[in-house]
């Protein structure tokens, strides 16, 4: 809950509610309220940065960005008026090898996948160290000439269209680790 309270800027309030419905579905994870959550997370010491990341070794990223629904208050109301209502989309980068997420950008669902590739890469060069990150894999939805030409400026070789492999990946970073 700390790590999605530090990256995701997630209140303490909202965590509450997403402990309490999670614990519905796993029988052995106990919901905390605000004050545990609170008081817990602030006696931790949490930072983004983590220094093992920035070392001379070679790194393969993967980008990919999917939706996330925000409520589901009155959806009754939604589908019978057919009032479209919007999401949030949550953009990452992460290592192949380790699956150590190197950046995360939320933005709203009108924002195209391959507007935000760059300033991934650069938060992700921030975390690796300039000039080790080799290999860039995204699906097709970051298929554009000028995200070619700068992973080539780069020195990034391109892998974009690897699609099963980064959903896989991504995947398991998110909710395996």
């Amino acid at each position: 809950m700390a790590r999605l309270h530090l990256c995701l800027h997630l209140p303490y309030r909202q965590m509450e509610g997403f402990i309490r419905k999670l614990s519905e579905y796993i029988p052995r994870l106990r919901s905390a309220n605000y004050t545990t959550l609170f008081r817990r997370i602030q006696k931790l010491n949490l930072s983004l940065s983590s220094p093992d990341l920035l070392n001379s070794d070679p790194v393969v990223i993967a980008g990919d960005s999917t939706g996330i629904k925000v409520t589901n208050r009155g959806e009754w109301m939604r589908e019978k008026w057919k009032i479209r209502r919007g999401w949030l989309k949550v953009h990452a980068m992460i290592d192949v090898s380790t699956n150590q997420i190197l950046s995360l950008e939320i933005t709203e669902e009108d924002v195209p996948d391959d507007d935000m590739f760059l300033p991934l890469l650069n938060q992700a060069e921030v975390m690796c160290g300039e000039g080790n990150i080799t290999k860039a894999l995204a699906d097709g939805a970051y298929d554009r000439k000028e995200l070619f030409n700068e992973l080539e400026k780069r020195g990034i070789l391109s892998g974009i269209g690897l699609t099963q492999f980064i959903h896989k990946k991504i995947y398991s970073a998110y909710f395996c680790s």
